[in-house]
């Protein structure tokens, strides 16, 4: 239902919308929403066709990413995007913009993703904060830490040896705050075996 409501209102907002009016950028809400859009315009046969196009890429460019390649996976991700963009194609992107140390693009990525509706939102909160990290702005990766545990972001472990987490384990009040998040966690530490693993 929410998927649904969401493909509404998309397709409500960009109605008369052209290619003209808005500029092309992979990083931009607009181009997203535009996208979308048009994919939503096709005919069945064609939907199929583009939501097939754009998960081959989006594999293709997770295997790249897997593989330590993401200055080649960052293409195969946008040609998913203009076929089908969609929350985990965002989340990915996000994940090899990082990786090319592109950390304030890797933001709008994810930013992007949880707008629309990816599998664990958590996961990209969490990877938000992991960029402002490494920008060094604690304050900013405090607070995208603090909404990732919220959204139920619960591997404390690897939060202690991630180094992405480096530049914010190195701040003076660094474990005060993570205890201060950790009360806020929605989950019974009792009932935890192991710790959440993120693939990719």
């Amino acid at each position: 239902m929410k998927k649904l409501l969401t493909i509404l209102l998309l397709t409500i907002a960009l109605q008369g919308v052209t290619a003209e009016d808005i500029k092309k950028d992979y990083l931009s809400y607009k181009w997203a929403k535009y996208s979308f859009n048009n994919f939503w315009m096709k005919n069945i046969t064609d939907q199929v066709k583009s939501k097939d196009e754009a998960a081959k890429l989006n594999a293709e460019g997770f295997k790249l990413y897997k593989s330590k390649k993401d200055k080649d996976a960052i293409p195969k991700y946008e040609a998913a995007i203009d076929k089908y963009p969609t929350g985990e194609v965002y989340y990915n992107y996000g994940n090899s913009l990082a990786n090319v140390k592109r950390y304030e693009d890797s933001i709008k990525a994810y930013e992007i993703a949880l707008k629309l509706d990816p599998p664990r939102p958590e996961l990209a909160l969490y990877n938000i904060a992991c960029s402002y990290s490494l920008m060094n702005k604690p304050d900013n990766a405090y607070k995208y830490l603090a909404s990732a545990v919220e959204r139920g972001y619960n591997a404390f472990e690897y939060i202690k040896k991630d180094s992405d987490m480096a530049n914010l384990r190195k701040q003076p009040d660094w474990e005060t705050k993570l205890k201060a998040i950790k009360s806020k966690a929605n989950y019974d530490e009792s009932a935890l075996n192991g710790i959440i693993t993120e693939e990719g």
